[in-house]
């Protein structure tokens, strides 16, 4: 992972400065900043840019049972849908109770788009790879797919007018991502279990004016799969808020509290950090096969 991540952003770094002087002077005049395609954890109503590539790392600090650094990717295709390669968190209580964990997962998200407040809709769908652990009594495998339906609305009409003053509520700008989540999620070990559960999931972003900070939350849920008392599969909700910082057009970083609902408090939670980096490798497809 460290391998692929090293690659990753030697590759962004290579991309970033080999754009014209004039793309880059458009970059910086540019109305609005490219947006990321999700919040924390949950899918918004958009998708990367037809043949950009996405790429972000992210990782939770500062907790006993945090995951290690994670690097993933998205890829758009022809505005309507994106490519993504990434991880599923689940806890895990099959190696030590309450462990935050990442899986490795691979997913496709399509988009429909709507207009002026309605920003579109949103249908995502990822699947882990199998996460395994072995004890003395069993060797455990646990696997888990993904399905979400999500639509952005926000109170200013276009995304060039995320950085008009005079837009929103009196230079207020609101934007909410609201929908449904479907986890499908399968344990193997002494006996096979497997549950299933539709919950709410959504999410927000405030920020003043044309504002470089804005303020970010959502609310998600993930399984976690116990041993203790008979093997199951338990619903844990995830609540999430924090910052999300444009750096430029092209880089963001999010900062922000996680708690969970299997945390015994505040003293629990953790503190969860991601950077973001939108590649627009568009440019080198046009120059290969035209427009």
């Amino acid at each position: 992972m460290t391998r692929i991540t090293s690659t990753l952003i030697a590759l962004a770094i290579f991309v970033l400065a080999t754009l014209p002087a004039a793309a880059q002077r458009g970059a910086v005049l540019a109305a609005a900043p490219l947006e990321p395609t999700n919040l924390f954890s949950i899918p918004t109503g958009s998708v990367v840019r037809s043949m950009d590539l996405d790429v972000s790392g992210t990782g939770v600090v500062l907790s006993e049972a945090g995951s290690r650094p994670l690097t993933s990717a998205v890829l758009g295709l022809g505005d309507i849908a994106q490519l993504e390669m990434g991880t599923i968190s689940i806890v895990s209580s099959l190696d030590r109770p309450g462990k935050l964990t990442d899986v490795r997962s691979a997913g496709l998200k399509l988009f429909l788009p709507l207009s002026r407040y309605a920003r579109g809709v949103a249908i995502s769908f990822r699947r882990s790879a199998t996460y395994r652990q072995t004890k003395v009594e069993a060797d455990y495998k646990a696997k888990v797919g993904e399905f979400y339906a999500v639509s952005t609305l926000a109170n200013y009409p276009e995304e060039q007018y995320a950085t008009d003053p005079q837009s929103g509520w009196n230079g207020l700008k609101v934007k909410g991502h609201v929908g449904m989540k479907y986890v499908d999620a399968q344990l193997d070990g002494r006996q096979t279990t497997g549950s299933s559960f539709w919950r709410p999931v959504g999410g927000i972003e405030l920020w003043k004016n044309d504002a470089r900070a804005r303020i970010i939350a959502e609310i998600n849920w993930i399984p976690g799969f116990e041993r203790e008392g008979g093997e199951r599969i338990e619903i844990v909700r995830v609540v999430t808020g924090g910052v999300r910082y444009f750096f430029s057009k092209h880089v963001t970083f999010d900062i922000g509290v996680r708690s969970q609902s299997n945390y015994g408090g505040l003293a629990e939670s953790a503190i969860q950090a991601k950077i973001n980096l939108a590649i627009p490798t568009h440019g080198f497809r046009d120059r290969l096969v035209g427009n």
